[in-house]
């Protein structure tokens, strides 16, 4: 996973480089280095988000919502 994957799948969550870093318990530097590809981001942390992206995108809206417009 690269950096701009990264960035793009917590953007799709909608969570902060800060959001992940509290949810790992690691410093918001280490998030931004992985964002930046100065440091490689660990191919389990790059799997389990693959995997949290992909159920969120598989889970349907609740009845009577849908992905037309606001």
């Amino acid at each position: 996973m690269t950096g701009n994957e990264m960035f793009e799948i917590l953007r799709q969550l909608d969570w902060s480089p800060a959001a992940l870093a509290r949810r790992l318990s690691v410093r918001v530097d280490t998030v931004r280095q992985w964002l930046n590809s100065r440091r490689e981001i660990p191919p389990n942390l790059a799997e389990w988000l693959i995997d949290l992206h992909n159920k969120l995108l598989e889970k349907p809206l609740p009845d009577g919502w849908s992905n037309s417009g606001a």
